[in-house]
This record gives C-alpha cells, structure tokens and sequence, in this order.
C-alpha cells in the first residue's frame, strides 16, 4: 500500500466547535457545512443536549475547513482532539462504512 494512503488513513481526526449551536441553525445551514466538510473529508455531528455542532476533518485539512467555515459566515471556538462520537449524531460527512 502507498505510503502517503497509510499516513492518510491514520491521521486523527480534529473536530471544530462551531459557535452557533445547532438549534440557531436551519436545515440549510447545516447542509451548507456539511459540504464545505465533505469538500475537506469531513463531517458535521451534533451533541445532543447542548446540541453543540461539532465539524471534523483529518488533522491535515482542518485549518482549511476552519477558514471555509468563517468565509461562508460560520465561526469556529476551540478544536477537541478527540470525542467519543456514540454520543453524537451524525449529520453529514464522509462515511466510513462499507456498503451492503
């Protein structure tokens, strides 16, 4: 296997806790960041409760993804290196997941 397809497979993923919660946002703004995340091989979660949306990518990309999101008008707080994603939902993004 390629070496640069081993590294890619191992990278972590960094997620970006958007400002706005997920309550303040409509079902359009949530598809809007979910594409600019698949675009950087990501994807949206949400922690219910707080309802805190959550917008992973590979190590690699994530400070792009950031600035994509502010340039369409979405600010991101701190980055969280690691969640445990069984206590979110997952909105949109890159599945991981083989097909039937």
């Amino acid at each position: 296997m390629n070496t640069v397809l081993r590294e890619m497979e191992v990278q972590r993923t960094v997620y970006l806790s958007l400002e706005q919660s997920a309550i303040r946002l409509s079902s359009h703004d949530l598809l809007k960041i979910a594409e600019v995340a698949s675009q950087s091989r990501g994807e949206v979660r949400i922690r219910p409760g707080s309802w805190q949306v959550l917008v992973g990518a590979p190590e690699a990309h994530y400070r792009r993804l950031g600035n994509e999101l502010s340039a369409i008008g979405y600010r991101n707080g701190n980055c969280i290196g690691k969640i445990n994603e069984r206590s979110t939902f997952l909105v949109g993004g890159v599945m991981n997941e083989a097909p039937l």
